[in-house]
C-alpha cells in the first residue's frame, strides 16, 4: 500500500540539527521489527508546528542546503534541544541520517537544515 503525502507550506522552518544515537537507550524504533536507520527527534520549535505528542509519529522532509541533499524521515521522539537558548536545535537526527545529509563526520556537531512537515492526504481538512 502506498501513501500520498504533501508538504505543508505553513510548516517549514530552518535551523540547526544535531545528532543522537537512540540505540544507546534501546529505543523501540531501533529494535526489530522497526529497525529504523533514519529517524529524528523534534526540538521545541518543530514540535510547535505539529503538536507532537507521545505515541504518534509523523513525517518530515529534511534538506541540507549546503550539500543539496534531502530525505523524508519519520519523527519518532522529541528532544529538549536547549529550548529558549541561542544554541537551541531544531531537530536531532540519527547518526546514519546525519552522515547522509551532510556527508561529514558527526563530530562536526551541528549542520544547518530546512525541515518541512508532511501530511497524509485526508489530513488536510483536520
Amino acid at each position: 500500500m502506498s501513501l500520498l503525502i504533501y508538504p505543508d507550506p505553513d510548516a517549514t522552518v530552518s535551523g540547526k540539527a544535531s545528532y543522537y544515537d537512540a540505540t544507546r537507550n534501546n529505543a523501540w524504533y531501533t529494535r526489530p521489527p522497526y529497525n529504523l536507520g533514519f529517524y529524528a527527534a523534534a526540538g521545541p520549535e518543530l514540535r510547535k508546528l505539529r503538536g507532537f505528542k507521545w505515541g504518534n509519529s509523523w513525517a518530515v522532509y529534511i534538506y541540507n542546503p549546503k550539500t543539496k541533499r534531502g530525505k523524508i524521515v519519520q519523527v519518532v521522539d522529541w528532544c529538549q534541544c536547549s529550548k529558549g537558548k541561542r544554541r537551541e536545535k531544531l531537530i536531532d537526527l540519527s547518526p546514519k541520517l546525519w552522515q547522509w545529509l551532510c556527508q561529514c563526520d558527526p563530530g562536526l556537531g551541528v549542520q544547518r537544515v530546512r525541515v518541512t512537515v508532511l501530511s497524509l492526504i485526508g489530513e488536510r481538512n483536520k
